[in-house]
């Protein structure tokens, strides 16, 4: 059985964590209790001590909290409270936050908990050369709500660490794509962007700033049902998601593509402006 200290340095990063707006060693949590109980979260990125999109992080925590039928006792100013004293406490400028919140029953009185978490981000050669993704037969109950899935996650992590790729492509039964482990997916079929429909997915931040970003620059961008037999004939593809940002995929199972593809530089291009704003935008206030 993992100690306290072994489950800190694997799950968690910082020497704090705020719970129920207390500031708490991440040495005195009992953090197994995390791990024992279905609830909703949110992953955060932070880039310059600043959350990124935290207005639209809120919003979906907000939903994902509707969707498990419990109440929602919190204001956008709390949240953002115990982000930044999280971020403070810990010194911690560039990282992903995860908030928590049990989804045990509809009259939960657990409080938030949130705190900084390892994490792996795309390195430039990535960027450059793409990444390798392979498919899995698989779907979420609910995948409008971002509610913890310990099944659907260990059997993603094992396949990534076995195959030795990126991410895994959820496939239904049906052959019908609709999302990655922790990402969405888009492709590219000459000068179209497409992607699959929200109803079938859990909508990222990252993909909202995708269609407005299209929808500012005159990009054609289209949500329709996607098969697994498409894939052959798509020129590009890429994933978006917190960590990833907009990261260009080179192979799904057997089928490879082009990472140099214009359009799809251009959307990354944009989105990393997107971010720059947003940062500048937190900053000055």
């Amino acid at each position: 059985m993992l100690k306290n200290n072994d489950l800190q340095s694997k799950h968690f990063r910082g020497d704090f964590l705020v719970s129920n707006g207390a500031l708490i060693k991440c040495s005195n949590f009992e953090f197994e209790k995390l791990s024992k109980q279905p609830f909703v979260y949110e992953v955060i990125r932070v880039i310059s001590s600043v959350p990124l999109f935290l207005e639209d992080h809120f919003e979906r925590f907000e939903r994902s909290i509707r969707i498990a039928a419990i109440s929602n006792p919190f204001l956008f100013s709390e949240i953002n409270a115990t982000l930044q004293l999280l971020i403070n406490s810990n010194s911690i400028e560039n990282g992903n936050i995860k908030i928590v919140y049990p989804a045990l029953s509809k009259t939960s009185t657990s409080g938030l908990t949130a705190f900084f978490i390892p994490h792996k981000y795309p390195d430039s050669e990535q960027y450059r050369k793409g990444v390798e993704i392979v498919t899995l037969i698989q779907s979420r109950p609910n995948p409008n709500a971002k509610i913890s899935n310990p099944d659907l996650r260990k059997q993603a992590d094992e396949i990534i660490a076995n195959r030795n790729v990126f991410e895994v492509l959820l496939i239904e039964e049906s052959g019908i794509i609709t999302e990655c482990s922790r990402a969405n997916i888009f492709f590219i079929k000459q000068d179209q962007i497409i992607t699959s429909p929200e109803s079938l997915i859990l909508k990222g931040i990252t993909r909202e700033y995708i269609f407005k970003i299209c929808n500012q620059n005159g990009i054609s961008l289209k949500e329709k049902i996607i098969h697994q037999s498409n894939l052959q004939h798509v020129n590009a593809t890429f994933i978006t998601g917190t960590s990833p940002k907009v990261l260009p995929v080179c192979k799904i199972d057997e089928y490879s593509y082009t990472t140099d593809n214009p359009l799809l530089l251009k959307v990354m291009e944009l989105y990393n402006k997107e971010i720059d704003k947003y940062i500048l935008k937190r900053k000055v206030q």
